[in-house]
């Protein structure tokens, strides 16, 4: 459908905040879109509440499925996608108000561009700051340009996702936006992009990214850095392998210095480390060895904290 937007909210369990993300798209200044809930089998309420705006607006809809994990979720909207653009959303998160028509515009400005990024901000202990930020423009191949792998605040064309038969991988719940971003992007043409925040991140202590399950959330991650590798040996161009290859390697990194800063645990560490060497063609990217990279990768984070707190003490918020 020509103009129309199809925005995709993975929903579980997120009852705290699903009114806010909800009421934030319907309200937007961009009013041609449908918007596609999926309840992944969560066990609060939810559903109740995506059934009472399913109710209220014609352009929600609702699916109601076994839980599968965020990756089974999207694909799930993406499936039921009938719109000429795709946007994604995360159901702790909102979009701002002019959020959609900012990046229906880009597009429109730049008809050559098979996808458009705009800047976000973070919501954190009530406060919005800064979080993503690009320039306005338009840009040949958009895997180098693009390094923000989030999904929100970027607009995707549906005819791409369904030429490619691109879908989340299903079963990785960590960088999984990663991998489809790269797999999107090497098949772009251009990009186009904006310095106008439109989404508003909110970082909570039940964010995904914030579990205390460091293997799994490592064991995923390398899965995802993994099929990134796989991709990067099918791909030609030798910048967009450059690009997926230090991807790949960050991916790596990001794992074990999140496990080694939350979760300074010789058993998970050592399973970790199991797990690593069993992925076949990942290895650590560095220099020191396993357990000294740990060591590093905890005492910068602790210290990364300590300078928060204190800057925060010296303004008197603390």
């Amino acid at each position: 459908m020509k103009g129309v937007v199809s925005v995709i909210v993975p929903v579980y369990n997120a009852e705290r905040f699903l009114d806010e993300c909800i009421g934030g798209i319907l309200g937007q200044t961009y009013s041609n879109f449908e918007l596609i809930l999926v309840n992944d089998g969560g066990r609060d309420t939810s559903l109740e509440i995506c059934r009472r705006y399913e109710a209220c607006d014609g352009r929600v809809r609702v699916i109601d499925k076994p839980n599968g994990g965020v990756s089974s979720a999207r694909n799930a909207g993406l499936d039921a996608a009938r719109g000429q653009w795709i946007v994604f959303c995360d159901a702790d998160d909102y979009y701002l108000p002019d959020g959609l028509q900012v990046l229906t515009q880009l597009m429109e400005q730049y008809p050559e561009a098979d996808f458009g990024a705009a800047s976000c901000l973070k919501l954190m202990g009530g406060k919005l700051s800064n979080l993503c930020t690009f320039t306005d423009g338009y840009f040949a191949t958009p895997i180098v340009h693009h390094r923000d792998y989030a999904l929100w605040a970027n607009i995707f064309r549906r005819d791409i996702i369904e030429r490619l038969k691109l879908r989340f991988a299903e079963g990785i719940s960590y960088s999984e936006d990663r991998l489809f971003m790269l797999e999107y992007l090497q098949a772009c043409r251009a990009m186009a992009s904006s310095s106008v925040p439109v989404y508003a991140y909110r970082i909570h202590p039940d964010s995904a990214c914030r579990t205390h399950d460091v293997v799994k959330m490592g064991e995923q991650q390398f899965m995802a850095a993994a099929r990134i590798l796989e991709l990067e040996q099918r791909t030609g161009d030798a910048e967009a392998r450059a690009v997926m290859h230090g991807a790949s390697i960050s991916i790596v990194r990001m794992a074990v210095e999140h496990a080694a800063l939350k979760r300074f645990n010789i058993k998970d560490l050592s399973e970790l480390k199991r797990v690593l060497e069993d992925t076949r063609s990942l290895t650590l990217p560095s220099r020191l060895p396993y357990w000294l990279f740990c060591l590093v990768s905890r005492a910068r984070g602790m210290r990364r904290s300590l300078v928060r707190l204190f800057r925060a003490d010296a303004k008197g918020k603390f």
